[in-house]
């Protein structure tokens, strides 16, 4: 499952881990790192021809930067799993709902 593997399943909102626990914590930003650079926009700017659009201290301009990213991980929390049905789940995937979208929940 995509959740798991870029792990922001069952990843929390900074004011739902201070609410419950009285910690500090920051929602995962792993997905929000791959959405931006591998599926979207990319790492730098480009020019028309895909060649690194620099500066004028000649280095790469950068797409996004860390405000982005941590912006973007806010809209990944709270996402948990269905719950197991009776039916191939039980069989095939050790009582794991992987069919059904996932639950959005206000974590």
């Amino acid at each position: 499952m995509m959740a798991e593997m870029l792990s922001y399943l069952d990843s929390k909102s900074s004011a739902w881990v201070l609410e419950d626990t009285g910690s500090s914590s920051y929602p995962d930003e792993n997905f929000a790192r791959e959405i931006m650079q591998l599926f979207s926009i990319g790492l730098y700017k480009l020019n028309i021809d895909g060649t690194k659009r620099l500066d004028n201290s000649g280095n790469p301009i950068m797409s996004y930067d860390n405000y982005f990213i941590q912006n973007f991980a806010r809209a990944w929390t709270g996402f948990t799993r269905q719950e197991e049905r009776s039916n191939i789940e039980m069989v095939y995937w050790d009582d794991l709902n992987r069919l059904d979208p996932m639950n959005l929940i206000g974590k």
